[in-house]
């Protein structure tokens, strides 16, 4: 299995989504709907299942917080660039 199938089946399996419904392209605030600490719990998770530091991703910049009323814009965060990322680190 590559490690973007990898990354997309941890992340179905994580957030109880139909692996259908993500691919590289998918956003994991605006089309996955990971938002607050569910966005911390993933990287988290992600962290342990593939023995990488994701310590210097600002969730900040990429998650709104857990409150309905947040309506400030923040920078996409795709399934492709955390499979990017991960693969960096495991390089390292």
């Amino acid at each position: 299995m590559s490690l973007h199938d990898e990354v997309i089946s941890a992340i179905a399996e994580y957030h109880s989504i139909p692996r259908r419904k993500i691919t590289v392209h998918s956003s994991l605030m605006n089309d996955l709907g990971i938002v607050g600490d569910d966005a911390e719990d993933l990287i988290r998770m992600l962290e342990d299942r593939f023995s990488v530091d994701l310590s210097d991703v600002q969730l900040s910049r990429y998650f709104h917080g857990e409150s309905p009323f947040a309506f400030d814009s923040k920078e996409e965060l795709i399934v492709g660039q955390l499979v990017e990322l991960i693969a960096s680190k495991q390089a390292k």
